[in-house]
C-alpha cells in the first residue's frame, strides 16, 4: 500500500487503490518504518489527487489525526511537498481544504522538536 502511495503515477491509480481498500480496508491502518500511514505517504506525493485523499479519508476518517514518528500529520506532509508538482493550484487548494476540514486543529500542530506549523513548512518548501 505504501509503495502504491509513493508511486509517481499515483494520480492515475485511483481504481487500483479503490479495489485494494474495498477488498481490505485495514490496509489504510498499516504503518511503515517511519510510522507513516498510506495517507501520510499519499499527501507527500507530487501526484496525489483530491479523489485519492477522499478515498483514504472515507475508509478511515481517524487517519487524519494520526501522527508519524516525527509528529507529522498528513497536512504536514502535504505542505512539505516541493515544486514542481503535477497538481494545478485549484487541485492543491481542494486537497488542502479537505485536510483542514477533516481536522481543523491540524493547522496548529507543530512538528516534534520544531516550531514549524504546517504554514511555516509550506512557506519554506
Amino acid at each position: 500500500m505504501h509503495t502504491l502511495m509513493g508511486n509517481e503515477n499515483l494520480g492515475t491509480m485511483r481504481d487500483v487503490l479503490q479495489y485494494l481498500v474495498e477488498t481490505n480496508p485495514t490496509l489504510c491502518r498499516l504503518t511503515d518504518t517511519y510510522n507513516q500511514l498510506p495517507l501520510h505517504v499519499a499527501c507527500g506525493s507530487k501526484t496525489v489527487t483530491s479523489e485519492i485523499v477522499s478515498l483514504l479519508l472515507n475508509v478511515w476518517p481517524e487517519s487524519i489525526r494520526v501522527t508519524d514518528e516525527m509528529e507529522n500529520l498528513a497536512l504536514h506532509h502535504f505542505c512539505r511537498r516541493t515544486t514542481p508538482t503535477e497538481l494545478d493550484d485549484e487541485e492543491s487548494l481542494k486537497i488542502l481544504k479537505q485536510l483542514i476540514n477533516a481536522y481543523p486543529k491540524s493547522v496548529y500542530q507543530k512538528e516534534d522538536g520544531e516550531d514549524a506549523l504546517p504554514i511555516h513548512i509550506a512557506a519554506g518548501a
